[in-house]
């Protein structure tokens, strides 16, 4: 049996740039959720106030199997971003922004689901693909078993966030095998693992949160979330006091499985609290 696991939670690193010299921006025409450039790279415009504008990028680092996705904001004179991104003008994104330059994933209204793409051959409903509702209780009630244990309210189940998970899982099966890869564009906490081998597929959906639970042992018990915490993200994601609805998705490939929770609001916010 095989177990795969990288660190899915985007982590907020505010941080508060200084203006460059240079051209001027554009004039007038800067809007949130467009992006432009700043400093050599693509960023997403998320509140534009007078002469002053605030961005946001996704900064992703891959370590052999791991990955990791600080997310990095800041506010800036409007004069010292632009040209817009790509030819032909700015692009848009969700509104949780996207620093990659790429166009970005859509992300549903909140209170909304989009309809999900077409399910992969293995991603069968049941076992082979989405959470029943007993499995997604028992997904509940692992994620509240380790919140009791600090005295932390319980979470919830969301169905618009599990259809979102799952559309997710259904890419990653489609599209991966199954191989895990962050949503670049994720309004969500999120955590991923996989597993596979003889077995796999008969492994209840919640050994995810057993699994994620381990890093419980390396967590350095800071209340407050900074670079110290990270090892143990999938650990505080799920104690994150103010993670209050959960949702999961699970797919299939081959004898992979590969199993996505999302949370809302997210944790692992820079300098935040835990609990």
């Amino acid at each position: 049996m095989r177990f795969r696991l990288i660190l899915a939670t985007a982590i907020c690193l505010a941080s508060s740039a200084t203006a460059r010299p240079g051209k001027p921006g554009p004039s007038g025409g800067v809007k949130p959720g467009q992006t432009y450039r700043y400093k050599g790279r693509c960023v997403t415009i998320t509140r534009v106030a007078g002469q002053q504008v605030s961005y946001r990028y996704k900064q992703v680092t891959v370590k052999g199997n791991a990955t990791s996705t600080v997310v990095m904001s800041g506010t800036v004179p409007r004069a010292s971003v632009g040209p817009p991104c790509g030819r032909g003008g700015p692009r848009r994104t969700d509104r949780t922004g996207s620093g990659s330059g790429r166009a970005a994933v859509k992300a549903p209204a909140r209170g909304t689901t989009a309809a999900p793409p077409p399910a992969p051959r293995e991603g069968r409903p049941g076992r082979r693909g989405a959470l029943d509702p007993t499995e997604a209780r028992a997904m509940v009630q692992a994620h509240n078993r380790l919140r009791a244990e600090l005295g932390l309210g319980p979470q919830r189940w969301s169905d618009p966030i599990a259809a979102y998970a799952q559309r997710w899982a259904d890419h990653l099966a489609a599209k991966r095998r199954c191989r895990l890869e962050h949503r670049r564009a994720n309004r969500y906490g999120e955590n991923l693992a996989s597993w596979g081998g003889s077995g796999a597929l008969q492994q209840s959906v919640a050994k995810a949160v057993d699994q994620w639970a381990t890093e419980k042992r390396i967590w350095n018990r800071s209340r407050t979330f900074s670079g110290a915490s990270m090892p143990a993200g999938h650990y505080t994601q799920i104690i994150w006091r103010k993670s209050s609805q959960v949702g999961c998705g699970r797919a299939v490939c081959g004898d992979s499985v590969v199993v996505v929770c999302n949370y809302d609001p997210p944790g692992n916010v820079m300098g935040a609290p835990i609990y």
